[in-house]
């Protein structure tokens, strides 16, 4: 690419980012009107005469700790700055910004840039900010995972030139993920399985740089040890084995049921966990098609459908409303289903023939599969019911934006200018339908069924 070209691919580059980003801004307005933002962090008083002290775990409340330096602290600073609404704008602004540099870096096309923005715009992954603000430091985490996955799509590709700088920016881009949020763990996960199907595949992938691949490994293994040590240090582990929490994991299950027993209930959560993330994953384009199949339970109301029986066996009509409840337990079925058949037949390509296209693909894929990674050990708890809390899929939802946006791409990248524009038209204007459906949803839901708490 010529000096000339590129100048016009910034610029052009720019015009798309400014629409995008104002186009985010009118939408995140009109949702936000529906709704009073409270900030979620009220630090004590001995965190904020000693600062320092966010730079470790520190105590969130309702007997919560957290190492969230980037994160939930930071988040603080920038809303006491401002207020909730502001700061989360600016958070919609610098994920679009951050999102459209990595993109073009990358792929080193507009038009790339162009479709995928719209998911990053767009998306209603994050819509229970409006009612837990805290949901506001995802958009961090996201910023901190696509900087951290294009230097590893440079690491891995870049065979010739200099890597240092490369490095360092994934090292400080890993570590504010680390004191990011606990979260981080699905992409530590990631990176971790990554590599080791990279190393174990190292014959066949002649076009990685595997002295590369190895210190991703190492690095990452080294983190993760070591923020599993702090973890346990400052005690923040031990909310997973208080019996009653939120995060209270399967393991628990030995301690109150025989050993049997115990075993058949923490499979049964994992899997079941494991096969409602994915699916949240896989349809978090288009959230809002995850709550028609309990449709008719909402609009009509659970006493008015056990009522529409009639009287017909009566003892067992609250069966009906468990019907309803969990309808949407088939498409998930279907949504496994899919996804275990894409994935075994791209391994086996990968086997085979290895090409950088089919191992782009499969790392995408591994991505999606550890999108929940650490909520999988979580006990069933009544949330899981419904597929609402798209933020607990944050990695498997920007796995399935990436993947979504790549197929488009290559589908449509030698088309005419025409055809390009028609599709980030229609993509745009389907995110944005799906954003203010869901929106209409969750007010409903508010209004009619839930009253939502803070935890």
């Amino acid at each position: 690419m010529t000096f000339s070209q590129s100048r016009w691919s910034v610029l052009l580059l720019l015009l798309v980012g400014t629409a995008y980003a104002i186009a985010n801004l009118l939408l995140r307005i009109h949702e936000v009107s529906g709704f009073t933002l409270v900030a979620y962090l009220h630090p004590d008083q001995q965190l904020l005469d000693e600062p320092w002290r966010f730079l470790l775990p520190f105590h969130i409340g309702a007997g919560f700790v957290r190492w969230s330096t980037t994160g939930l602290a930071l988040q603080y600073f920038l809303e006491q700055a401002s207020s909730p609404a502001a700061a989360y704008y600016c958070l919609n602004l610098l994920l679009v910004a951050v999102a459209g540099a990595c993109a073009f870096r990358a792929t080193q096309s507009v038009y790339a840039c162009a479709v995928f923005l719209p998911f990053v715009a767009f998306g209603s992954q994050f819509y229970w900010y409006y009612q837990i603000t805290a949901v506001g430091l995802f958009y961090l985490g996201y910023c901190y995972i696509l900087i951290n996955l294009l230097c590893v799509h440079e690491l891995l590709f870049n065979t010739t030139s200099s890597s240092l700088w490369l490095r360092v920016i994934f090292l400080l881009s890993l570590v504010c993920l680390a004191v990011w949020f606990e979260q981080w763990l699905d992409y530590g996960g990631f990176l971790v399985a990554l590599c080791m199907l990279t190393l174990f595949l190292r014959r066949k992938l002649t076009y990685i740089n595997h002295r590369h691949c190895l210190f991703i490994f190492g690095s990452t293994l080294i983190i993760l040890c070591l923020y599993l040590l702090g973890k346990f240090h400052f005690s923040s582990v031990q909310e997973h084995f208080r019996k009653g929490r939120e995060a209270e994991m399967v393991l628990n299950y030995f301690s109150d049921l025989p050993f049997w027993q115990a075993v058949l209930m923490s499979v049964h959560d994992m899997f079941f966990n494991a096969a409602r993330y994915l699916f949240m994953s896989l349809i978090s384009p288009l959230m809002s098609l995850g709550c028609l199949p309990v449709l008719p339970l909402f609009s009509v109301g659970p006493a008015n459908v056990a009522a529409t029986q009639n009287g017909y066996h009566p003892e067992c009509t609250q069966l009906t409303y468990y019907s309803h409840l969990f309808s949407w337990y088939l498409p998930v079925g279907m949504a496994c289903v899919l996804f275990a058949q894409a994935i075994i037949k791209n391994l086996r390509t990968c086997f085979r023939s290895c090409e950088k296209s089919n191992y782009i693909t499969i790392a995408l894929l591994l991505m999606l599969l550890c999108g929940s990674l650490t909520h999988n050990f979580v006990k069933f708890r009544p949330y899981n019911s419904q597929p609402f809390l798209y933020y607990k899929v944050a990695l498997g939802a920007l796995a399935t934006y990436i993947l979504c946006a790549r197929y488009l791409y290559m589908k449509t990248v030698g088309k005419s200018l025409r055809i390009k524009v028609l599709v980030c038209l229609f993509l745009s204007s389907c995110l944005v339908g799906n954003a203010l459906t869901f929106h209409e949803l969750m007010i409903f839901m508010r209004d009619n069924v839930y009253s939502c708490e803070r935890r």
